[in-house]
């Protein structure tokens, strides 16, 4: 209920919520889908399981760059490669990623975003998603034309060429006469 009556210069950050005041018990992403779909203001949140349950984005933490960084070290450790050998470097795995959906819904304009932001959710555009139709009902509609103004031509020959033909014998009649 607070987050239907936000003043329009606020914006929701969720972190994580697992319980509300009444003892009700929430996944979190439950809750931010609850949560984004009832606020009046935008929604951000830390972290990219979030993106696509209503929030704008942001700085979104991947837990997959972790995963694949700690993977690719614990590669390193089974093909014999001693710990201690292997040197400490910090990951960033936060990246810039966008919901289209929740930026069209908010006003938000994409050049207002960070450089090398990722936007998710794009929908398609009429040509993007029936691109193969557009063209062959293109081609098609384009040979109908061309047939089309053949046979145009072809019966302004025709009507030429029998008005010729009337004349014709119509001179030829006036001369047997």
């Amino acid at each position: 209920q607070r987050v239907q009556h936000l003043p329009p210069d606020a914006i929701v950050y969720f972190l994580s919520l697992s319980d509300d005041g009444a003892g009700h018990t929430f996944m979190p992403l439950d809750a931010v889908d609850t949560i984004a779909a009832a606020a009046n203001v935008p929604v951000y949140s830390w972290h990219e399981s979030a993106l696509g349950h209503g929030i704008v984005g942001g700085r979104l933490h991947s837990s997959l760059n972790d995963a694949r960084e700690t993977a690719r070290i614990a590669a390193r450790i089974l093909k014999g490669e001693s710990p201690e050998s292997i040197p400490v470097s910090t990951v960033d795995s936060y990246t810039y990623q966008f919901d289209w959906r929740q930026l069209r819904r908010w006003g938000i304009s994409e050049s207002s975003l960070p450089a090398g932001s990722v936007i998710r959710f794009r929908e398609p555009t009429l040509m993007e998603r029936y691109r193969g139709y557009v063209i062959g009902g293109g081609l098609i509609v384009g040979a109908q034309m061309l047939l089309i103004g053949g046979l145009l031509i072809q019966r302004s020959r025709r009507q030429r060429a029998e008005r010729a033909l009337r004349h014709s014998e119509a001179r030829n009649s006036d001369i047997l006469r």
